[in-house]
């Protein structure tokens, strides 16, 4: 049960014609503290609670990404009690391929695919048409998670974690600092009668002190770097650690930051611009 006082939600509007500086204006837009988007043609929608807005951290955020681009916004508030209604109407069904379909509780699964993961997003970040976690949902088929450990970083909806107890994991555990997304992640755990999985409130020194065989980090550039490091320290020689939520061009840092501290890099996805990456513990 969700309490019944929720902070209001500040969303924020623009159009950008150029694909390149609208994807910049949501990497920007996340670092600021924005954790959910919407996208249609040229407009963009941005999504941050009431509480953690703030006008002057978005300016400064925005005009190290984009000093010159000028871009023009608007602002309103959404009432936390009008988000569900608006996000039923226009949450589109997720499929990647015949391996895994993303719905909402209110639809019929489609027959024809792997996994059916249901996901009832209620403003948490990862409802899985974000290039990011798509990324993340792809290395995830590609890998052996059977009876494997895992760790969710920055967990969201729980999409993730979901997806690797489906592909057999021993025992998932999420950890995500927004209390509503910890909340979430137990609703749809639920709803996808998941047993093996464990959320947690908190950031990094939330981490369980035990060592994973697959770690999951889906956060942002700033982050990664600034935690890569307790990261490391809970994955077994051999394990695996998945990133992204950061661009293609940060690709390079990312991968020196990490081999250094003992990770060999083994591949790298692309969607729009968007980047993920695999690392084996050496």
């Amino acid at each position: 049960m969700y309490p019944i006082e929720k902070p209001n939600t500040i969303c924020l509007s623009a159009t950008i014609p150029d694909e390149e500086t609208r994807e910049i204006w949501i990497y920007a837009l996340s670092e600021a503290g924005f954790n959910a988007f919407e996208e249609e043609g040229d407009f963009v929608n941005a999504f941050i609670e009431s509480g953690e807005w703030n006008e002057e951290k978005l300016k400064a955020t925005v005009e190290g990404y984009l000093p010159e681009a000028g871009i023009l916004y608007t602002v309103s508030v959404i009432e936390a009690k009008n988000w569900n209604e608006e996000w039923e109407k226009n949450y589109p069904n997720l499929y990647i391929d015949s391996f895994c379909q993303v719905l909402p509780s209110f639809r019929t699964p489609e027959p024809g695919f792997e996994y059916t993961i249901i996901i009832d997003p209620k403003m948490s970040f990862g409802t899985g048409h974000h290039a990011t976690t798509q990324l993340m949902m792809l290395f995830l088929r590609g890998l052996d998670c059977n009876q494997k450990t895992v760790m969710d970083m920055g967990s969201g909806t729980g999409i993730l974690g979901i997806l690797a107890s489906f592909l057999g994991a021993k025992s998932v555990t999420g950890v995500d600092i927004d209390p509503w997304c910890v909340e979430n992640s137990l609703e749809n755990i639920g709803l996808n009668s998941v047993g093996n999985m464990a959320i947690l409130l908190g950031g990094a020194e939330a981490i369980p002190e035990t060592k994973y065989d697959i770690f999951i980090a889906n956060i942002n550039r700033h982050i990664l770097l600034a935690d890569g490091e307790s990261y490391s320290k809970h994955l077994e020689k051999g394990s695996t650690l998945l990133l992204s939520g950061f661009y293609e061009a940060d690709i390079p840092d990312l991968v020196a930051h990490f081999t250094a501290l003992g990770m060999a890099f083994k591949e790298q996805k692309v969607q729009n611009n968007w980047a993920g990456l695999r690392f084996e513990r050496l």
